[in-house]
């Protein structure tokens, strides 16, 4: 296992629990080492997903940059969604923590795709690790199951 990814990923597991708002976030690093963002997803817009709105950010701050030198962290694993971005963005690597099947357990929202999966389909893949810092992230991911699902009940439809 990777330090580095696991140290990475334990600090956005850290600075997710602080914000107290949601299970998931996300931080983009240089392969350099410099962290560009860290950010939470907004759970009040249907696809602000953490990592869109992480790879948004990059673009805005860094427009020049280039992307196959980045590294994404996530504390969930890419949705469809996030996962066919990450590919568009060109990212060098995705690192993600708690996996899909385990939100699914949790709250029934997420498609059964896989992040693989969808990698697979695109010419420039990233590389793709999973499970890092797993068992803290699913203590995350628990923490805020009540609260995760009340706010999609009010905003959005029925878990039930």
């Amino acid at each position: 296992m990777n330090n580095e990814h696991e140290q990475r990923m334990m600090q956005l597991i850290e600075y997710t629990r602080a914000q107290n708002t949601e299970p998931y976030g996300c931080s983009i690093y240089h392969e350099s080492g410099e962290q560009l963002v860290e950010i939470l997803g907004n759970k009040y817009g249907p696809i602000n997903h953490a990592e869109t709105l992480a790879i948004n950010k990059v673009a805005e701050k860094h427009p020049n940059i280039d992307w196959h030198s980045l590294i994404l962290y996530t504390t969930g694993e890419p949705c469809c969604m996030c996962a066919a971005a990450c590919c568009w963005a060109n990212l060098q690597t995705v690192v993600y923590a708690t996996n899909i099947p385990f939100m699914i357990e949790l709250w029934g929202l997420e498609s059964p795709i896989r992040a693989a999966d969808i990698f697979k389909t695109y010419p420039k893949q990233p590389i793709l690790l999973s499970g890092i810092c797993e068992l803290e992230s699913n203590q995350l991911f628990l923490e805020h199951r009540d609260s995760f699902a009340a706010t999609w009940n009010a905003k959005r439809w029925s878990l039930t």
